[in-house]
């Protein structure tokens, strides 16, 4: 199997820079319908929610690529002598950040918001994760559908199918 997709994804590289921007249209498209529906109380939450997504995606994306990419996999067989390489203490800061911030976050918009502004937020944040499980399960089945239309059809099945 090759590694570029029709879409020109190669590796998957790409794979997150297209996820930013599909949830940025879904999450768009669904502040759009809720203030068709005139459920303007919702907008702030959703709207946050998915931004804290975004965000923590993001961090993971930079640490991903800052850690574990080859060219840090050999900086780091280089510098043996150290206890813990540049990449990963980068991590540890970014967590030790990271955690602490969205605990804050979490605990002022279950302080001040009401119930259902809490689960508009949720929702919003669970946007980010949905968009993220239907890319990589259509990935998937597009990959399988061309796997089973590249096999040839064998036996009695072959013959009924010539036209």
């Amino acid at each position: 199997m090759n590694n570029v997709t029709e879409n020109g994804e190669k590796n998957g590289a790409d794979f997150v820079a297209r996820t930013y921007r599909m949830t940025i249209f879904v999450a768009a498209f669904v502040l759009f319908v809720l203030a068709s529906y005139n459920q303007f109380w919702a907008l702030a939450p959703v709207a946050c929610g998915v931004l804290l997504g975004l965000m923590l995606l993001r961090v993971l994306e930079w640490g991903v690529r800052r850690a574990f990419t080859p060219e840090r996999a050999r900086e780091a067989r280089r510098a043996r002598g150290a206890r813990l390489g540049k990449p990963k203490a980068a991590l540890v800061v970014a967590a030790l950040v990271k955690y602490p911030v969205v605990a804050g976050l979490l605990w002022a918009v279950t302080r001040f918001w009401s119930a259902r502004e809490v689960m508009a937020f949720a929702g919003g944040f669970v946007l980010v994760q949905s968009v993220i499980a239907l890319r990589g399960m259509g990935r998937f089945l597009v990959e399988r559908l061309a796997d089973t239309e590249a096999k040839p059809v064998s036996g009695q099945r072959a013959r009924n199918n010539r036209y």
